[in-house]
């Protein structure tokens, strides 16, 4: 399946800072062609990055101009059908292999193929790229040791490649590597271009001599203004014409750099360097790469103007509006209607800028520009039927669309995918063992054996009672409280949720449901044996139904709990917003339980959330069915403490609160925080 075109036409962004609208982006015209790569390189904040988004559809923000997919303008909205994005940071399972990691990600993405297929499709890339060396070897990360950053980007890139997308973009792939691992990353690009007919879209920061010659088409930026877009070989004439020739044996990538940051922008420290650079002897022949070309801020901002003149001046009006009338079929238009190739069949040049309000084209061969009328009309004419026909964008898509039934096999597969990592973790599953014994113990020594009032009695023993009903509230509320990192896990996983998710891997809340799943084979557990261990040692009522009841109960406050502690981290914007709020909800909801002050005395502001306290419900429950099992009102007699009059009526509101939480969960992290991890 080959690559196709990716054009802009005149895109402008603004940014908002202090209420005012500032042009970042300035009438970018772009042009990335099937079979290529195409890199996009600038100075830092010059927005290489927020142009590689608005090409994928990943940027927000006031954004105009046409961005055209094989000549088709209405293609942005699904360019994830057939598009894939690698970002500059990986994010992956830790534990996972790397075998496993891909395997996992075609279930996910290849849900149209059976499961040996999708197993053949992840072998066969990480063939391709690799990977088989280390294909049993964990990803690795802060926690544990594993694959190198070369092989960590080459997984991403594996990711990305199992839907064998038409169009591949990438956000600085060889940031953090070394020069070796770079052009092993670059080289693997270049490979995917050639063989597969990829077209390939990368931002890139400085690249060395030899990965900087493996590109075939350039954008420079700076300012937000294109400031040359063509052929790479076709950059250095362009400076050279312009008065800024490139030095013998320098590298172009170094050259362009320094040519776009204005000496204003250069360290002491680099100056320092520059001067005693400058007094060693026979410089331009040994150490010529150490040099920094510098240039005036007002000589940088001039060059996007050099380049507009550079094309103007090499066509006359006649053949700029002959150009304009074969392309957009009528006299007097401004631009043609796409940017797209003229087939290399009929003539070996690509148009290569339409730049500026008042566009104009040129034709270059091998970097240089001729005069338009050596390419014949029959050329244009052809391409501008493909610009007017486009394909559509089923026939471009590379993924199956949305079903319920694709739905839940992700959440399947996602839940595995949990299990199996969260499985590695010995230390997770030992200190929560650990934690549960040894608080089960501390509960169960100072309420061992704990004397219950006799029922029915018209005698109401306070203290006996009291003693009765804190222990069982002790065990709700430790069982409620231990849910308090639910939060911080779920913030920990935004950034890798946000990042499948938008690639289309998944949604978020099939995400989010597979991990109350993944989350709850080792967590529930835990509860559940301390709940056995503490009825015991308290030696409550020997009762079948009491003893279930008592199960059912701490099970749905566990799961409740849980629930709401995901749905506090999906709301909350960080980590340090999590620990605040779920320690304040929590606090609120015991305090209004009806345990530790009266209905009546509970503030009228505060009265409406003792409907929603799911430990009131379950402390009621428990105290009814252990100490009033008969219905005698014993406790609202003794007490003052009202009680429900059947404990399932309680436990369905406990339900129906747990349920109202998760789905809480799920739209704020379906609608919510969406960009974390995913913009740069």
């Amino acid at each position: 399946m080959l690559g196709i075109s990716v054009a802009t036409r005149n895109i402008c962004m603004d940014l908002e800072r202090d209420g005012v609208r500032v042009p970042f982006l300035k009438d970018i015209n772009f042009l990335a062609r099937p079979g290529e790569m195409t890199a996009i390189m600038g100075p830092s904040g010059c927005g290489k990055t927020t142009f590689l988004n608005i090409l994928s559809n990943r940027q927000s923000g006031t954004v105009t101009g046409d961005i055209l997919y094989d000549g088709n303008d209405g293609l942005l909205a699904h360019v994830n059908d057939f598009s894939a994005y690698v970002m500059q940071e990986d994010f992956f399972l830790q534990r996972l292999t790397v075998r496993e990691t891909v395997v996992f990600a075609a279930r996910l993405r290849l849900g149209h193929l059976s499961y040996d297929d999708q197993v053949a499709r992840a072998d066969g890339v990480l063939d391709a790229l690799g990977l088989q060396v280390c294909k049993d070897v964990l990803i690795g990360g802060s926690e544990v040791k594993g694959i190198s950053g070369g092989q960590r980007k080459r997984v991403s890139i594996a990711v990305a490649l199992l839907d064998e997308p038409r169009v591949l973009f990438l956000d600085e792939p060889t940031s953090g590597l070394d020069a070796a691992l770079a052009f092993d990353v670059i080289q693997t690009l270049r490979k995917i271009a050639e063989d597969k007919g990829r077209t390939i879209v990368c931002t890139i920061h400085q690249p060395r001599n030899e990965v900087y010659a493996m590109f075939d088409r350039l954008l420079l930026l700076r300012t937000g203004k294109c400031i040359y877009h063509g052929p790479c070989e076709g950059a250095l004439e362009f400076f050279a014409k312009i008065g800024h020739p490139c030095p013998d044996d320098y590298n172009p990538a170094d050259f362009f750099l320094d040519l776009l940051t204005e000496a204003g922008n250069v360290t002491d420290n680099q100056r320092t360097g520059e001067k005693q650079a400058t007094e060693t002897k026979n410089l331009e022949k040994q150490d010529l790469n150490t040099q920094r070309i510098q240039v005036s801020a007002d000589e940088a901002d001039s060059f996007a103007q050099s380049f507009d003149n550079y094309l103007d001046n090499s066509l006359t009006i006649s053949e700029i509006e002959k150009i304009r009338r074969r392309a957009t079929g009528r006299p007097g238009a401004s631009s043609p209607s796409v940017l797209l190739p003229i087939p290399e069949s009929q003539a070996s040049s690509p148009l290569t800028s339409i730049q500026g309000e008042n566009a104009s084209a040129t034709v270059s061969v091998g970097g240089k520009v001729v005069d338009p009328s050596a390419v014949s009309k029959e050329a244009v004419d052809h391409q501008v039927v493909e610009m007017s026909t486009g394909l559509a964008a089923g026939s471009l898509s590379t993924r199956p669309s949305w079903s319920f039934a694709r739905e839940l096999r992700n959440v399947y597969i996602l839940s595995l995918r949990g299990i199996r990592e969260s499985s590695r973790r010995p230390q997770f599953v030992y200190i929560n063992f650990v934690q549960v014994f040894l608080i089960g113990t501390v509960v169960a020594t100072v309420w061992f054996n704990i004397k219950k009032p006799v029922v029915p009695s018209d005698v109401c023993d306070v203290t006996v009672t009291r003693n009765a009903i804190g222990g069982m509230m002790q065990i709700v509320a430790n069982t409620a409280f231990s849910s308090f990192d639910a939060a911080i896990q779920q913030i920990n996983r935004r950034p890798l949720i946000n990042r499948e998710a938008s690639g289309g891997l998944y949604s978020r809340p099939a995400a989010m449901v597979a991990n109350w799943i993944s989350d709850g084979c080792f967590h529930y557990w835990a509860s559940f044996i301390y709940a056995i261990v503490v009825y015991w040692m308290m030696n409550l009522r020997h009762s079948a139904k009491a003893y279930l009841i008592w199960l059912l109960v701490t099970m749905t406050i566990k799961m409740s709990f849980w629930g709401s502690s995901t749905s506090v981290g999906a709301l909350s914007p960080n980590i340090g917003a999590g620990m605040g709020l779920i320690p304040l909800t929590n606090v609120l909801l015991f305090l209004v339980s009806g345990y530790q002050i009266s209905d009546d005395s509970i503030p009228k502001g505060l009265v409406w959330l003792k409907a929603i306290s799911p430990i009131r419900y379950a402390w009621q429950t428990i105290s009814r069915t252990q100490l009033d099992p008969n219905d005698t009102n014993y406790l609202e007699r003794c007490m003052g403490f009202t009680t429900p009059r059947s404990w399932w009526a309680d436990w369905l509101i406990m339900v129906a609160i747990l349920v109202v939480a998760r789905l809480l969960g799920i739209v704020a992290v379906a609608t919510l925080h969406r960009n974390q991890g995913v913009q740069a």
